[in-house]
């Protein structure tokens, strides 16, 4: 049961740090790297994933149109 509860703990905290970061990150993004498609649409890329130990990430790119 301990071993279960550990477990279960583990996952729980991974879950809420990569869905903090996800959250945070398109807010970090809209600041350096925000692009123009034209049409009032704004593109910027988002952090996926990335990899401490060799400094690597994965972006996307987001597209949205730009409200009032």
């Amino acid at each position: 049961m301990i071993k279960s509860f550990a477990s279960k703990f583990l996952i729980g905290t991974a879950f809420a740090s990569l869905t903090a970061a996800m959250l945070l990150a398109p807010q970090h993004a809209l600041a350096g790297n925000t692009t123009s498609a034209g049409h009032g649409i704004k593109c910027y890329y988002v952090v996926v994933s990335s990899n401490p130990a060799t400094g690597s990430q994965v972006l996307t790119r987001v597209c949205r149109k730009g409200g009032a």
